[in-house]
């Protein structure tokens, strides 16, 4: 009977995460004109910066505004996520995906990276996402950019190249869109009621068994 008071939490467990889990915006500008495109070839890696709210959050790829030069070329580039360092990108990876420059065409478009796998984000933090190569590798991506700042935490945040460096997002941010999952805490309340509840179940059974076998001893 346990077994099955388990088998069922679990289950309605597993129901109530997706479910309660509310997305965030952490990131939004792939709506507004393209002022120019940037070529990862020359100056990879291309980053942007963002900073997640009051909550930690999940996130399990991105949306990027981008093109090839040469779709056909066979090559492929990372879409990735790091951390800050000091107010640079850090060159350590959090989370990478990699996209096929045939999956691009020659006029800009927007494409979806899922990363290898969802990374859990600190609240109150920045955060670094966008475009490296492979070692080694090859590919005629260009990342678009904004003339402005507009848009969900694009202000006051900044953007990154080999040649130029560290930049303010005032100067034309990369265009992208990010978002990642946050569970509502009355959810995180419920699951916890829940297990608590057969914890106590699973405490209660075995006393109960150990009383009626010291009595018809």
């Amino acid at each position: 009977m346990l077994n099955r008071m388990i088998a069922a939490g679990a289950f309605v467990a597993a129901g109530l995460v997706p479910a309660a889990a509310n997305a965030t915006v952490l990131y939004d500008n792939i709506g507004l004109p393209s002022a120019g495109v940037d070529a990862a070839s020359q100056n990879y890696p291309l980053l942007d910066s963002f900073s997640t709210g009051s909550q930690a959050v999940t996130v399990a790829g991105a949306s990027l505004l981008v093109d090839a030069v040469n779709p056909g070329d066979g090559g492929l580039f990372l879409v990735g996520l790091v951390g800050d360092n000091s107010g640079s990108p850090s060159p350590v990876p959090l989370a990478f995906g990699a996209v096929l420059d045939s999956a691009l065409s020659a006029t800009l478009g927007v494409v979806d990276a899922s990363f290898n796998a969802p990374v859990t984000l600190a609240p109150n933090t920045r955060y670094w996402f966008g475009i490296d190569l492979p070692p080694g590798g090859a590919s005629s991506v260009q990342w678009s950019y904004s003339s402005n700042d507009a848009g969900v935490g694009v202000a006051g945040e900044f953007w990154f190249n080999t040649q130029l460096g560290v930049r303010p997002n005032s100067e034309g941010p990369f265009q992208a869109q990010l978002t990642g999952v946050v569970p509502e805490p009355s959810t995180w309340a419920m699951l916890l009621i829940g297990f608590a509840g057969l914890g106590f179940a699973a405490y209660r059974r075995p006393i109960g068994k150990a009383a009626t076998a010291s009595v018809r001893a």
